[in-house]
């Protein structure tokens, strides 16, 4: 190969790389993204847990979101409204709210291992890229 071949190909290889750390970035903040979406549904079950000890017309704190809480009183615990996507939501009694949640986070883990997975294919390729940009940038100079 001649010289500007070499670094035509040389150019290549990094666009590649540049195009495969972008990917990396974009599965990292799925990645995030799920383990966020995961660490709400434990609270969500953690506090379904924690209403199931609650003895009705007693006064509680509601968390509101973002660290805010409001007072109210729970009238009847056999009716949790549910989201079930798209802004669309149900009534379901207190056990089938909690197992809903269960099994969202299942889904979640095996959408998380998916992504794992796929960050390390990934990382695999950047790293045999790396290898193959170091010795041609090696056979150019």
């Amino acid at each position: 190969m001649t010289k500007e071949n070499d670094q035509q190909k040389l150019q290549e290889k990094y666009v590649l790389y540049q195009l495969l750390q972008q990917n990396l970035d974009a599965l990292q903040q799925q990645m995030q993204h799920i383990e966020n979406q995961f660490l709400e549904l434990n609270s969500s079950i953690q506090l379904l847990d924690d209403l199931k000890n609650i003895d009705e017309k007693n006064e509680i704190f509601l968390p509101l979101g973002s660290g805010c809480y409001g007072k109210g009183k729970i009238d009847k615990k056999s009716d949790i409204l549910v989201n079930i996507g798209a802004g669309v939501m149900i009534t379901k009694d207190l056990g089938s709210a909690k197992k809903f949640l269960e099994e969202r986070q299942k889904e979640l883990e095996k959408i998380g291992g998916n992504i794992q997975n796929q960050m390390q294919r990934v990382t695999e390729e950047i790293n045999f890229l790396v290898a193959d940009i170091e010795k041609l940038a090696q056979k150019i100079k």
